[in-house]
């Protein structure tokens, strides 16, 4: 059954953000929460803040293509998210991260209260970074899945999960808990987004 409550999104972004990692799922959740009220989907309503772009500080950011890009808040003006996107960053990540503390933080903290988090891109290296990833698979950029690889060996690549899983014959159970779901969520959640079961 389809919520009829508009989720509170919050999309995460940076100095060097890939303008389309923001403004894409902006979109699509914004017009996702209207149809979810079975409002008008094409229609604006720009008074409704149920999909937040935000920064470290609340400061505008210049992505990566130079568009200056003004967040509704700060990520301390965030409450009760329901889910929590990084977008993706197109920046040297060794400079970039020891910057962004206060969003790794903040990220370790939702996370413990159970807010769902994704990143787009290489965006993952926050994730990482706040040790969201450990034991899990993920993915980035395929540019810097090496650097990845070698600054966060506690996960494990999604290509490299693949390639050794893939042609075992593997259980669906070992794949939902992969992702850290129950067998029956996992499959429901499959056939929602594949519209095939797996």
């Amino acid at each position: 059954m389809r919520s009829k409550t508009p989720q509170h999104v919050v999309i995460v972004a940076f100095d060097g953000s890939l303008e389309m990692s923001i403004a894409i799922p902006r979109d699509m959740f914004f017009a996702a929460n209207r149809a979810s009220r079975g409002q008008d989907k094409y229609a604006a309503d720009h008074q409704e803040k149920r999909v937040q772009v935000v920064t470290q500080d609340g400061k505008p950011v210049t992505t990566f293509n130079g568009s200056q890009l003004l967040p509704d808040a700060s990520i301390a003006d965030v409450h009760d998210p329901d889910l929590i996107i990084i977008s993706g960053i197109w920046s040297d990540i060794t400079n970039f991260l020891p910057g962004h503390g206060k969003v790794i933080a903040w990220l370790r903290q939702h996370h413990a209260e159970g807010v769902p988090i994704a990143s787009l891109h290489s965006g993952a290296f926050l994730l990482a970074e706040a040790g969201l990833l450990d034991g899990k698979v993920a993915t980035t950029y395929w540019q810097v899945e090496e650097e990845f690889r070698a600054r966060y060996p506690k996960v494990l690549a999604a290509h490299q999960w693949l390639e050794s899983n893939f042609s075992s014959d593997f259980l669906m159970e070992e794949l939902a808990d992969k992702v850290g779901l129950g067998l029956r969520s996992f499959m429901r959640r499959f056939k929602k987004a594949t519209g095939d079961t797996p």
